[in-house]
Order: C-alpha cells, then sequence, then structure tokens
C-alpha cells in the first residue's frame, strides 16, 4: 500500500525534479511469476512494501520441503506409530499433498490411524515449521525455537488454564533427533517414576519436570515437528516477558525472547534484530525499545523499504515520531509487571465453535508469549478490515459490542467486589482505546503498517494539522539519525538496483521488445 499522508498538492513542495526510481528501459518481455497464493507482476511488484525478491524463492522452496517430506513417509509413519504407541506403522495412512495443511509458518500432515480397536479412525496431525518461511537459512535454530516455544505454551496451559480447551500433544522432535512424548501414553512404571520425581523436585522447591519425556530412541527426519491430536473444522500473573520454552530435559521455563511471527519474518528476510534467543525483559520500556529498533533495522536492511524521497520522509517521520511518543500509551504503575500470556496470532481460522457457538478448541499456540497489560486488546479483525485500512467508526461499533460480552464473562469468573476484582480487563482495554494506545501497539507489531497507522490515529492526538505541513516530515525526518540524507540517499541507490534485480527476475529469456 503506497502511503497516502503527503497529498499531490503537498508533494511539489519537495525537491522531487531528479527520479528517485529510475528504472531501466525495457529490453525484454516480462512475464508473471508464482507466489505461494495466486501470481504477480512487475508492476504491481515494484509498488509492494514487502521484500518480493524473497517471496518469489517461496515457491521453489515449498515445492523442495514439500517433496522431502513426502519422501519420508514411511518414517513419518513410524514416528507416529512410536508415539500413539502401535504395533504395526502400517496402521497408519498420510493423504496426498493436496490433502496436507499448509498455514503460513507450518504445514500439517493429517494421519488417519487404521484398525484400532479403541478408537478406529482416529485422526492425528504431525506438524512441520516451514524452514523457508522462519528464517532457518539466516539464523539456524528459528525452527526449534519456534518448536521448544509452542511445545512449552501446550504445556503451560495445560499446567494452569484446564479450563482453556486445546487439541492434545503426542510428543514433539526437534531438528537434531531429540524425541519427546507425553507422560500418559508412557508404560506404568514410566508414568509412577516421574510423578514421584516430579512429587520430591515440587517438595524441596526444585523446578518441575514437564510432562513431556525424552526418549532414548532419535528420529532421522532431520526436521522438528509436533504431533496434535486432528481437530476438523490467560489469567495467570507472570514475571517477565518472554516466551516459554522446554529444555533438551523436559523442564519449562521463561526463558526464551518474546518470540512472534514479526521477529521471525524479519530473519527470514535477512534483517538482524539483535534480540539474543535467551533475552528476556524485565519492563515494558525495555520491550517496546527493542520493538522499534527493529522498525530501524527494517528499514535499513531492506532492500525496497523506502520507494522514493516522499516515501522515505513519510516512513522516517513517522517513526521518529513513534519513538518520541511512546511514553504517553503505556501506564508507568504497569512497567514492572505482571504481565499476561498472549496469543499474538489468534485469527478465525484457529477457533474451532459448536453448533451453538461454543468454543470447543483453540488450535495454533505458537507466537504466544508474555506481554505487558497495556498490550493487550480486542482482536484488530473485528471489521475483516486490514491494519493499515481499519475505519475507526465501523470497528469501534464491533469493539463494544465485544467489550460488552467480555465484561459479562469476566464478571462471571471475578464477580465485582471479590477478593481477585482488584484488576479489570475490561476496563484496561477501555482505557487502551480511549487513549489511543490500541492504535500505537498495532503499529508496533505490524512495520509495513506504520504509516497509516500513525498518520491516520495517532498523530491527531497530538496535532490535527501537522500531517498537512511539508515542514513536519522536513523537521522530524532529521531527527532520526545524524545523516538522515545521507541514508536516504544511499537507500534510493538501493532501490534502483533492487528493481532491476526484480526486472530480471520477471523477464522472459530470449525476448526483446521494439524500441
Amino acid at each position: 500500500m503506497q502511503p497516502q499522508a503527503i497529498s499531490q498538492q503537498r508533494a511539489a513542495q519537495f525537491d522531487t525534479t531528479q527520479s528517485c526510481r529510475q528504472l531501466l528501459p525495457p529490453m525484454a518481455t516480462l512475464a508473471p511469476r508464482p507466489l505461494l497464493r495466486g501470481e504477480i507482476t512487475f508492476s504491481e511488484a515494484k509498488t509492494e512494501d514487502v521484500d518480493i525478491l524473497k517471496q518469489l524463492t517461496y515457491v521453489d522452496a515449498q515445492s523442495k520441503f514439500f517433496n522431502l517430506l513426502s519422501g519420508r513417509r514411511d518414517d513419518i509413519k513410524n514416528i507416529v506409530a512410536r508415539h500413539l504407541r502401535l504395533s504395526n506403522a502400517e496402521t497408519c495412512s498420510i493423504p496426498c499433498v493436496d490433502e496436507w495443511l499448509h498455514g503460513s509458518f507450518n504445514v500439517g500432515l493429517p494421519v488417519t490411524i487404521n484398525r484400532r480397536r479403541d478408537r478406529p479412525g482416529q485422526r492425528v496431525l504431525i506438524r512441520f515449521p516451514l524452514p523457508y518461511k522462519v528464517g532457518e537459512s539466516f539464523r539456524p535454530g528459528n525452527a526449534d525455537e519456534k518448536l521448544r516455544c509452542e511445545v512449552a505454551t501446550y504445556a503451560w496451559v495445560d499446567e494452569h488454564c484446564a479450563s482453556v480447551p486445546t487439541p492434545h500433544l503426542w510428543g514433539f522432535a526437534l531438528s537434531d533427533g531429540q524425541t519427546f512424548t507425553a507422560l500418559e501414553h508412557l508404560s506404568l512404571i514410566t508414568r509412577c517414576l516421574h510423578n514421584i520425581q516430579r512429587g520430591i523436585k515440587h517438595m524441596l522447591g526444585y523446578p518441575v519436570p514437564s510432562r513431556y519425556i525424552p526418549m532414548h530412541d532419535l528420529h532421522e527426519l532431520g526436521i522438528g515437528y509436533l504431533l496434535t491430536d486432528f481437530i476438523e473444522n490467560g489469567r495467570l500473573p507472570l514475571p517477565r516477558i518472554g516466551s516459554f520454552t522446554i529444555d533438551n530435559n523436559g523442564f519449562l521455563s521463561l526463558a526464551n525472547r518474546p518470540l512472534t511471527l514479526e521477529l521471525h519474518q524479519l530473519e527470514n528476510e535477512g534483517i538482524p534484530i539483535d534480540i539474543p534467543r535467551n533475552f528476556t525483559y524485565s519492563t515494558t520500556e525495555q520491550y517496546v525499545m527493542d520493538l522499534l529498533y527493529c522498525h530501524r533495522t527494517r528499514l535499513a536492511y531492506q532492500p525496497n523499504a523506502i520507494h522514493s524521497k516522499i516515501d522515505g520522509l513519510e516512513q522516517i517521520s513517522a517513526m521518529t515520531v513513534m519513538e518520541t511518543v511512546f511514553s504517553h500509551f503505556f501506564n508507568r504503575s504497569l512497567r514492572h509487571g505482571p504481565f499476561a500470556l498472549t496469543l499474538t496470532d489468534v485469527h478465525l481460522s484457529n477457533i474451532f465453535v459448536d453448533d451453538e457457538w461454543h468454543v470447543t478448541s483453540m488450535v495454533d499456540l505458537e507466537w504466544a508469549c508474555t506481554r505487558p497489560l497495556d498490550m493487550q486488546h480486542p482482536p484488530y479483525w473485528l471489521t475483516s478490515q486490514s491494519v493499515d485500512a481499519i475505519d475507526a467508526d465501523a470497528y469501534d461499533q464491533m469493539r463494544q459490542e465485544y467489550m460488552k460480552i467480555f465484561d459479562t464473562e469476566e464478571t462471571k469468573l471475578r464477580p465485582i467486589g471479590s477478593a481477585n476484582d482488584s484488576f479489570r480487563w475490561t476496563e484496561n482495554m477501555r482505557r487502551g482505546w480511549e487513549s489511543g494506545n490500541f492504535w500505537y501497539c498495532l503499529a508496533l507489531d505490524n512495520p509495513t503498517g506504520v504509516n497509516g497507522l500513525l498518520y491516520n490515529h495517532i498523530q491527531p492526538i497530538f496535532s490535527r494539522t501537522h500531517a498537512e505541513e511539508a515542514a513536519f516530515y522536513k523537521t522530524m525526518f532529521r531527527y532520526w539519525m545524524p545523516e538522515s540524507w545521507t541514508f536516504m540517499n544511499a537507500k534510493m541507490e538501493e532501490q534502483q538496483r533492487y528493481d532491476e534485480r526484480l526486472r530480471k527476475f520477471f523477464e522472459v529469456p530470449g525476448t526483446q521488445s521494439a524500441h
């Protein structure tokens, strides 16, 4: 989406006599290229705010990865049989590739268990993270990090929030072959010994191992996985900002960086974010500043992050404002916590309901992390609009209806005036909407949507006229870094090189247009 804050009338106030995007004259016929979903033309690719050259590699990467999995069907059947304690792997059947469940960051293979007396026709889902989507080549270990955090979230929710319906997790494994199985599917002797160990450690005040037990037999896929039941179509305070993880001995800890899809997306595109895997945060300010730093590194390292000088003025001014005003949007009294476990990527396809609209299961607990209470909000997709195109009035109508239901349910759990009524989520989210914190947090989580969110929803809180003044952009731009114009000129040269590379990707070999 092209920025719209600077109007065509005001654009004339900027020095744009030299074209910032000099395109080479067409020398060859340009053909559309396939993406994972649909296809894209060269003219469309030029205007995208994401790195299309990277996305054009996904089709071939997906084909190779799916072929790898397809060629290891027998190994996958043996893995499922071991976790489910089946005597014969031949009782497992895996459908053809067309029936696999392919999401943005995972592929799931439904496995049907035939001829099982206790549960005939049982189906499970073995899910693999997509290495070409989570930055595995740029930062090896990202796929295992994602698995550890998701499994740890399952384990923590199962232990502390038993009322939350989630698919049963049979087991998981890491890329180095380490395999873990749920305790309840092991022998009686193993279960007894492990429960005794848990009890003794608990009494002595030591960390207690989870119910996922490391196994002696290693798998040889070379790919990590997670095995759950197949689903047919946080109220506890926490001390730090981070993600749960599970170590090689099956112990849970809140010791991983707060893993959201944005972090792995940036690393997948080769953008360094300088947040170690074992880093957690004790204050809201630390976390927010690192998220803002991720925005900076995206502008610096993504080759097509800035399309033109006007676009650069807008984006850099927006980021300068974001870094300047963030303290207005967060409650200082909550800066040290407590923090809350948050599903940062919940969407409609992850929520299963029955005929009466009762939630029966929540699937895909990936990208869950503990976050500040000020970052808890109603889902942005209530109006089914993209982040940078949300109609505030239409959204507010849906939000008010959502909050009425939320307030009713919260009151059932924590009656007003009761001992545990000191903090009300309903009131906290209401304050977040009224202060503009909702829009600020949405911008933090959506690097390519910052312009639309800031100029349409955040800046008007402070000034309704600056967005129409060219002097505002020229002034704020200079405060982003001492050599802002040097940075801008370097990005213009990088954009031109990117356009040349992009054009070559779309050229049809052996063709040449007439001049």
